[in-house]
């Protein structure tokens, strides 16, 4: 191979890196504080990434309608006794 050909191979590669670094930034970050922080740790333990896949998948299903409904909710409010009647 020669070198311009070697250098545009590795520039597609590199090309190619960037846009999965990308793709990777472009994932909702939770913010500190909210009930999103625990539903990501959640999905991130062991207790719920050894499920079996169809287990994960249909958790999947219930877990994103919370995170959109209460995801931003912040934490303090759970614990906020007004909340409960």
């Amino acid at each position: 191979m020669d070198a311009i050909a070697a250098m545009h191979e590795a520039g597609s590669d590199t090309n190619a890196k960037c846009r999965d670094n990308d793709a990777h930034s472009n994932i909702r970050q939770p913010r500190a504080g909210t009930l999103m922080t625990i539903i990501a740790e959640y999905k991130a333990a062991p207790e719920f990434t050894r499920l079996a896949p169809t287990s994960r998948r249909a958790y999947l299903i219930y877990i994103k309608l919370i995170e959109d409904a209460f995801g931003d909710l912040p934490l303090a409010a759970l614990a906020d006794r007004r909340g409960t009647r």
